[in-house]
């Protein structure tokens, strides 16, 4: 993908900074856009920071701003992302519940031993919902977005720390 369109900028054509990895749906919706009239955000600016362009309502995209607004309507992401991040959404609904039981659970443990292997599963369950948020996944930042806002898995963050800290 050519940030800058080659037909347009054809000094860019061959600039390295210019070059960017894009799904195919992206690249053909940007062809005639022009970000040099129009600008739209490049993901691989510098500052670029997800969290002040972006918003979700369930698996809803929005843009807080104008570019960001322009963005989602250039790249056709108002209804395309719907399916993968529906799909996201059910992992990590599964991934909270079964947080939520461990977290249940830890209160039934009787011994330190007990209390410290289920610390052990609540802090496995935290690490594979934190790999979603990883920038190298897909939809990264979406799952970044439905995780800081999960209600169980702030708590299950504030149980471990507080626990360990007991331990240690």
């Amino acid at each position: 993908e050519h940030f800058y369109p080659k037909s347009i900028y054809h000094d860019k054509a061959f600039d390295w900074e210019n070059f960017l990895p894009s799904c195919r749906k992206c690249n053909d919706s940007t062809l005639t856009h022009d970000v040099g009239v129009e600008p739209i955000l490049n993901p691989y600016d510098e500052d670029f920071d997800p969290s002040q362009q972006f918003e979700f309502t369930l698996a809803r995209m929005k843009g807080k701003t104008e570019i960001a607004k322009l963005t989602i309507d250039v790249c056709g992401l108002k209804s395309r992302l719907y399916d993968p991040y529906s799909k996201l959404i059910k992992v990590f609904c599964e991934y909270e519940q079964d947080l939520d039981e461990a977290i249940e659970e830890l209160a039934t443990k009787d011994t330190e031993r007990k209390k410290l292997n289920q610390l052990r599963k609540i802090s496995e369950s935290i690490d594979r919902i934190e790999n979603l948020m990883k920038p190298t996944e897909k939809y990264s930042y979406f799952c970044s977005y439905i995780i800081k806002n999960s209600e169980v898995y702030n708590e299950a963050k504030k149980i471990l720390s507080s626990e360990l800290e007991k331990v240690i």
